[in-house]
């Protein structure tokens, strides 16, 4: 069976929040949190990445003096 639009935008949000939380999570608990089985919770969390849904974050040089 395959999970409607709805259902996806849903579990993405999910995925947003949890990540936020802990970027170290592990699938199996992400899939516990969404309800799926873990190769869905892969295929999931790979789709919002490559579709850029979520994005990882980036790494930036300062452009300013850190005064202490």
């Amino acid at each position: 069976m395959t999970a409607s639009l709805e259902d996806r935008k849903g579990q993405f949000r999910t995925i947003y929040e949890e990540l936020n939380r802990d970027f170290r999570i592990y699938i199996k608990d992400l899939a516990k949190v969404l309800m799926i089985d873990r190769d869905t919770a892969t295929r999931r969390l790979k789709e919002a990445l490559t579709e850029g849904i979520i994005t990882p974050p980036q790494l930036r040089k300062r452009s300013y003096e850190v005064v202490p």
